[in-house]
């Protein structure tokens, strides 16, 4: 681990700059970066979603498409991962949705 987390305020303000982001990438009507920016924003919402929630997050629309992998080690970012026993909420690889 990088012993980086994500405390609340910075996700919230991550969550924030992506959607400003999006926003101004709208503008170019390319539905593709369009996509990637919905899952960007989907991301960052793994970081502030309630834990009883992550699962229902987990598998939303462009997150299903999203490596198991990749979606715990940003999961783990989470700077309340150890203390709330994320890892316990996570589906297992063999449950993760692919759409």
């Amino acid at each position: 681990s990088s012993g980086i987390n994500a405390e609340y305020g910075g996700a919230m303000q991550l969550i924030q700059d992506v959607h400003k982001y999006s926003a101004t990438v709208k503008r170019f009507k390319d539905p593709f970066v369009d996509e990637l920016f919905e899952a960007l924003n989907k991301l960052c919402n793994l970081l502030v979603v309630p834990p009883d929630q992550l699962i229902e997050f987990w598998n939303l629309g462009s997150l299903a498409h999203i490596e198991h992998g990749f979606l715990v080690q940003f999961v783990k970012l989470r700077a309340d991962y150890r203390k709330n026993n994320i890892q316990s909420k996570l589906p297992s690889f063999g449950t993760h949705v692919r759409a």
